[in-house]
């Protein structure tokens, strides 16, 4: 890394260097602590002085202002992190599950038990569902015919006169 003199600085500060070398310099600021103290130094207390002339007067209110907007935003995005991290855990949660059960043979013992299952169950389970599929208004409507007829039998609605 190539490190400015005192005499590089001063003419960087004073503007005195063309655009592409003083860009350079500046993003060399950015990087380089030594010379960042060093052009820091140039920097003389008349020159302070000067730069505070410039500040407006209600300047310390409106940085405040905005620091306490960037408060408020921060903790939403606090929240954001945490529902993160909740929702990761939940994966590495369901991760390890899965590999326990892997490690047992768990799943290998559910394929093979289906393997020995007769295939005319999975028939009458296809029938099913597909009755239920495309009838399944006529029978909602026959179970809650019978659920009703159930109800009304067992409970009598009594009628009673109000006020004797």
């Amino acid at each position: 890394m190539k490190h400015y003199t005192e005499a590089e600085w001063r003419a960087f500060k004073n503007g005195e260097l063309d655009v592409p070398t003083a860009a350079a310099m500046e993003d060399h600021l950015l990087w380089c602590q030594d010379c960042m103290t060093r052009f820091l130094n140039l920097i003389d207390e008349a020159e302070i002085a000067r730069a505070g002339s410039f500040i407006p007067d209600d300047f310390t209110q409106r940085t405040m202002n905005s620091i306490q907007k960037s408060k408020v935003r921060k903790t939403s995005s606090t929240s954001r992190v945490r529902k993160k991290r909740r929702f990761f855990a939940y994966y590495v949660a369901a991760s390890i599950v899965t590999l326990f059960l892997v490690s047992q043979g768990f799943f290998q013992a559910v394929a093979q038990e289906t393997v020995k299952m007769p295939p005319s169950d999975f028939a009458v389970q296809t029938e099913i569902s597909e009755s239920w599929l495309y009838n399944w208004p006529q029978v909602l409507t026959e179970k809650s015919h019978v659920l009703m007829d159930r109800v009304v039998s067992n409970n009598p609605i009594e009628i009673k006169e109000v006020g004797k």
